[in-house]
This record gives structure tokens, sequence and C-alpha cells, in this order.
């Protein structure tokens, strides 16, 4: 990892790298950390926006934040610092489409809480992400505000976003959506109803600009 952060304590560090499929136990330690990583990483990116766009209203915020917490920003900076090169897991690849990376880039971040406090995982982290914040210049709209748009310029009406099923421990759930529109239908998972409905607008999406 090119990651310029030395653990107190490594084994915070191996907790972080170690996916679930490689070693099995009840109490999954990376998955906590992805938890934990979540809302330090919101915390951080919130107040890097808060401070970076002061005339700007609530939902505009959050638009940029969603943007810049999603699975696909994660994933670029995991890439960045080569943490790909340390995590551990078995049956998956860890290519640009992996899960893995991105969540492991949370539990790498909820380690670092752990180990140095907000301050010290600030430090390190902000870097990564304030180079990012060009890609938010003008507040991005969001996947089902597009396909709305797409759907009731067509006279299709609103999309439909129905919760089929929920896993995972309390600490860890897991949304299933299920998303109609026209002829076509998607499901898609997410951490969050909220980001699983996301994910579903942004399949949906790519099915009907594909037409």
């Amino acid at each position: 990892m090119k990651l310029k952060f030395t653990f107190k304590d490594p084994s915070l560090f191996d907790k972080a790298i170690t996916h679930p499929s490689f070693r099995r136990r009840k109490v999954n330690d990376f998955e906590r950390l992805e938890f934990l990583g979540d809302r330090v990483l919101g915390i951080i990116v919130a107040e890097m926006l808060y401070k970076a766009f002061p005339l700007e209203k609530e939902g505009d915020l959050a638009k940029r934040q969603a943007v810049l917490i999603s699975r696909d920003v994660c994933q670029e900076i995991a890439y960045e610092i080569e943490l790909h090169e340390d995590i551990k897991v078995v049956g998956t690849g860890l290519d640009g489409n992996s899960a893995v990376l991105s969540d492991a880039m949370e539990a790498l971040i909820g380690a670092m809480f752990l180990d140095q406090g907000l301050e010290v995982t600030r430090q390190h982290i902000l870097p990564l992400w304030e180079k990012r914040l060009a890609i938010t210049q003008a507040p991005p709209k969001d996947h089902k505000s597009l396909l709305q748009e797409w759907t009731q310029s067509r006279g299709l009406g609103i999309p439909a976003y129905e919760l089929v099923n929920q896993t995972g421990p309390a600490h860890a759930p897991e949304f299933e959506i299920l998303l109609k529109v026209d002829d076509h239908s998607v499901k898609a998972r997410g951490k969050s109803r909220k980001l699983a409905e996301q994910e579903a607008a942004k399949q949906m999406l790519q099915i009907k600009h594909a037409m």
C-alpha cells in the first residue's frame, strides 16, 4: 500500500485487508471496519464540501457527497494507493467492477480511525478526495433523478422501487431492490435502501441508453 500511514496496531490493518471469504468468523472484523469507515469517510467528505461550497444548499451538497463516496470513487482510490496488492480474498476477482476494493477502502479508513483517531485519519485521507472535487464542480444529478426525468419525458410515469430482500447482520445489512420500467426490470443491492435504489436506477439507465 502506498498510503504513508503506519499502524500502531498492525492487527487492525490485517483485519481491514482480510475479506470474509478468506477468513470466515461468526463476527467479521472486515465488515465491522467497513461499517465504521463508511461513516468516518462520510464525515470527512461532508466537512470538505461544507468548506468548499459555502453558498450551496444541503441538497446540492448531498448530491456531491453521494458521488464522492460512491463505490466507483472508493475503488479508484483503492487502486491509486495500491490497496489491491494487499487484500486477502478468495474466489473474487479484484477487477474494476469488484465491490471488494471499495469495501476494503472503507474498512481501511475504519481501521485508521480506530488506530489514531479522526484528525490523523483526515490528514491522510482528505488529500485523496480533495483531488476529486473537480468531478462535482456542478451539483450532479443522481441516477434516480436522471431516470425519473427519462421516464416522465416518455410518459412512463415515476419509477417504482420495490424492496424484495434484506440480508446480513444488523450492523451491516444489505438491501435488494427490484425496479421495473416499461418492459425491463433490474435487481440491485446496496448497504442501504437508498444506495440499492441508486444502483438499480444506474443499471436501468444503462439498459435504456444501450437501446
